[in-house]
């Protein structure tokens, strides 16, 4: 199976209360993710430092603002880079237009490097992604749907929920919208084939956690054979040779003797680990000689 990164984002509001502070461990120790954002969590920096500390990536600070962290992660296995920013969006759509303006301004950085984006918008991007209200695109959208077009961003392949936030009911009735995005551009999808969305069902928050997954492209490596000394003093060890050895095989003789070599790897690993254990013996000769 192959090894997956996972980098998440979710608005909890407020975080020092120890029931919102265990379910944030869960989602990192449930999801194994690599890297965690946690929105409005009202906690000085200097205590949660250490909480998503990963060893598997190196992140980097690029800029940050009062909306937005534009970061940089490099993947260890697969040497790649990956530009991540973590969106925060104000309230009032009006206040929202530096973010749109600095997105664009980030782009031209980027360039054409893989970019993704994630975090609460505060705003809905099309119509289907709000229960209720007028079926007419207001100018908020309007501009998000501006600056979305602008950067040449898009909503990354997704599962799970698709409202991500749920108002508290009023009477009887609530809110449900997706305001929580996971975007990229074409430089994400192509370099990290195969990037998937889930919105997990809510916790304790009323935002739904955010996370992209991303397959390496890292494959498991054998290691290099090594041969034990001590085998030829198992009695089998001249027997086992000798079977694989006579095997007859074509082509030039040094080909003949190479072929010869590699098929013998498997059954002198078998005959140190699998059957005497030699190895073990071994050692344990020594600690009570």
């Amino acid at each position: 199976m192959d090894q997956m990164y996972s980098i998440a984002s979710w608005n909890i509001r407020g975080m020092n209360q120890s029931p919102k502070q265990n379910e944030v461990r869960q989602i990192i120790n449930e999801n194994k993710l690599s890297v965690c954002a946690i929105l409005e969590s009202h906690v000085a920096r200097s205590r949660l430092q250490g909480l998503c500390k990963k060893e598997d990536v190196d992140l980097n600070v690029i800029a940050m603002e009062d909306q937005v962290i534009h970061t940089c992660i490099r993947f260890k296995v697969d040497k790649k880079e990956l530009f991540c920013s973590f969106i925060y969006a104000h309230n009032r759509y009006i206040h929202r237009r530096p973010l749109w303006y600095n997105l664009l301004v980030h782009k031209h950085y980027v360039r054409n490097r893989p970019w993704c984006l994630l975090g609460d918008f505060n705003s809905a991007l099309n119509l289907e992604d709000k229960v209720e209200g007028s079926s007419v695109i207001d100018k908020a959208m309007r501009e998000f749907k501006e600056c979305v077009d602008e950067i040449e961003v898009f909503d990354v392949n997704r599962s799970g929920l698709q409202f991500t936030w749920k108002q508290k009911p009023r009477g009887t009735n609530g809110t449900l919208r997706k305001i929580d995005r996971i975007m990229a551009n074409i430089g994400c999808t192509d370099g990290f084939v195969g990037v998937h969305a889930i919105f997990q069902p809510y916790r304790i928050s009323d935002h739904s956690p955010a996370i992209l997954t991303i397959p390496t492209s890292y494959r498991f490596k054998p290691r290099p054979f090594k041969f034990s000394n001590i085998l030829v003093q198992n009695p089998r060890f001249k027997m086992q040779v000798k079977e694989y050895w006579d095997v007859s095989s074509s082509g030039f003789y040094m080909y003949q003797v190479v072929s010869k070599l590699k098929s013998l790897k498997k059954p002198l690993r078998n005959l140190l680990y699998n059957e005497d254990n030699i190895h073990e013996k071994e050692l344990h000769d020594r600690d009570n000689f």
